[in-house]
């Protein structure tokens, strides 16, 4: 069922894409409210051909990213993942003042 109901959300953000001048290049990503899911939808132009389609279900901390070409439509998924376990890391891959550090100078114990 949850396939399913993906693959909707897919083709009604498509058609969205579609009716809003798929051809067209927007200067900046453009996040789209899908008001019968809690999913959300970020739609950010990579190049002139291909656009990304990002989704994320808050729910399930899923996060899916698509291509999709804008002059046949084809749609790529890219890569999927839970980001839960993301989620409840301090940090990572990232340079000094590390998280930690910049708490405890300001106090924060």
């Amino acid at each position: 069922m949850k396939p399913l109901f993906v693959g909707v959300v897919v083709g009604v953000v498509l058609c969205a894409l579609l009716g809003a001048g798929i051809g067209s290049t927007p200067a900046h990503s453009q996040v789209m409210p899908l008001a019968s899911s809690s999913l959300v939808v970020n739609i950010t132009p990579i190049n002139d051909t291909t656009m990304q389609l990002t989704l994320v279900d808050p729910a399930t901390y899923a996060l899916c990213v698509y291509h999709v070409d804008k002059r046949d439509g084809k749609i790529t998924l890219r890569s999927v993942r839970r980001i839960q376990w993301d989620m409840q890391m301090s940090a990572f891959n990232t340079g000094d003042p590390q998280p930690l550090s910049i708490r405890q100078m300001i106090g924060g114990n």
